[in-house]
C-alpha cells in the first residue's frame, strides 16, 4: 500500500555555525511536527550539580567554575576553555561522550517509532556523527551577520572570535551537508527555505517506501 504522508518517519540532522539560527530552524520544524532532541539542551542536563559530568569538570577546573548556588559557571568555563586548544580538548572529553550516549539512544528509538524526529547537533561533523541520518541539513550565515548576533548576546568581540575559531568553518559544514541553508535574512526567509527541505525530504522517503 502506498504510504500516506502521516506515515513517513525519517530522522534528521541539524547542524551548522555560531549564531547561525541553528535553534530557530529547531523550533520552526517542530512546529512543523518535528521532534526535537538538543545536544545543547542535553549537555545542560548532564553539566546539572550531582551528575559524574559536573564531578568530572568541577574535578578538573576547580571550584573556581562553580557558582554560589552550586551550578557550574558556564561563562566562566567558557573563558577558560575557548582560545586554549588543551582546555577545550578536556572538557569536550568530559562531557561529549554522554551526549553523544543520549543521542544515539534517541536516534535509536525515533527510527523505531517512526518518527519525524530532527536533531540539533552543533559539532556533529566535528565529532565525526554525521552518518546514520536520512539527511543532514547544515545552517550558515555571513561572519558580519553571526559577530552582530552574538553582540547581542552580550559576547565582546574577542571571545565570540574565539567560539568561531573553536568551530569548523561553516563554509565546509555547508558543503558537507545534504542540504544548506543561508540565514542571513529575515525569520520568514528561513522558515520557507527549511519548508521547500522538509517537503523534498518527504517526496524523497516517500518514493523509497513506495519502490522498496
Amino acid at each position: 500500500m502506498k504510504p500516506t504522508d502521516l506515515s513517513i518517519g525519517f530522522c534528521l540532522a541539524l547542524t551548522g555555525g555560531l549564531a547561525c539560527g541553528k535553534s530557530e530552524a529547531g523550533r520552526i520544524l517542530e512546529r512543523k511536527g518535528a521532534v526535537i532532541w538538543d545536544a545543547d539542551q542535553a549537555a545542560h542536563k548532564i553539566m546539572a550539580p550531582g551528575t559524574e559530568v559536573y564531578k568530572a569538570i568541577v574535578g578538573r577546573f576547580g571550584r573556581e567554575v562553580v557558582k554560589a548556588d552550586g551550578s557550574l559557571n558556564r561563562e566562566e568555563l567558557g573563558r577558560r576553555v575557548f582560545g586554549q586548544p588543551t582546555e577545550l580538548k578536556a572538557l569536550n572529553a568530559i562531557v561529549h561522550p554522554a551526549v553523544l550516549t543520549q543521542m544515539h539512544e534517541w536516534k535509536d528509538k525515533a527510527k523505531r517509532l517512526q518518527l519525524r524526529a530532527v536533531a540539533i547537533v552543533p559539532l556533529l561533523f566535528e565529532a565525526g556523527v554525521e552518518k546514520g541520518w536520512d539527511a543532514v541539513i547544515s545552517i550558515g550565515a555571513s561572519r558580519d551577520v553571526v559577530m552582530k548576533r552574538l553582540e547581542t548576546r552580550g559576547l565582546l568581540p574577542e571571545a565570540a572570535e574565539q567560539r568561531l575559531a573553536a568551530q569548523m568553518p561553516v563554509e565546509v559544514k555547508m558543503q558537507r551537508a545534504d542540504y544548506a541553508v543561508w540565514n542571513d535574512g529575515t525569520l520568514a526567509e528561513l522558515e520557507d527555505k527549511l519548508m521547500t527541505i522538509w517537503l523534498d525530504i518527504l517526496r524523497n522517503k516517500k518514493e523509497i517506501e513506495h519502490h522498496g
